[in-house]
């Protein structure tokens, strides 16, 4: 067992919702859904690392007025939310027009999320929310994986 990974090797599954382990310090219950959440969570956030989040077009775009110095402030961060999966442009002098939205929050307020964003850049020079945000739907998705069912040996 020199090589043992942390939660070590698995010995036997128990009620269909853990996994009785051994590794070096002994014995170990490993909680299925807990394990599995964590899993599927780390490989939706390796996926977005690795390139920019799916968008989803809108039919209809969401127009949002926005004040001048919010307007420039777009234009100075307007990657920022390319990077992240929108798809905005101006739609007049104080208009934003929001065309296209990260698919993971596609039900998300995002024209609260866009003027949150904006508010940081005025406050803070920068904005983490839209990735906390994201993340948020990730750990979400990572819950709603299969639970009770039995776990072939390699799971």
């Amino acid at each position: 067992m020199r090589d043992s990974p942390p939660l070590g090797f698995a010995l036997a599954q128990f009620k269909g919702a853990y996994i009785l382990a051994e590794n070096l310090e002994g014995l170990v219950l490993v909680d299925m859904h807990a394990a599995h959440e964590r899993i599927t969570y780390e490989q939706l956030k390796m996926k977005l690392i690795d390139q920019v989040p799916a968008a989803q077009p809108l039919v209809v775009p969401i127009m949002l007025d926005v004040t001048d110095s919010e307007a420039n402030l777009f234009e100075n961060h307007q990657d920022v939310f390319g990077q992240l999966g929108f798809s905005i442009s101006r739609a007049g002098h104080t208009v934003l027009a929001i065309r296209a939205v990260p698919e993971v929050l596609k039900k998300a307020d995002n024209a609260g999320l866009v003027r949150d964003v904006l508010a940081d850049l005025a406050e803070l020079g920068r904005s983490d929310r839209i990735a906390e945000h994201i993340e948020s739907v990730l750990s979400t998705i990572a819950c709603h994986g299969p639970y009770g069912e039995p776990a072939s040996h390699c799971r």
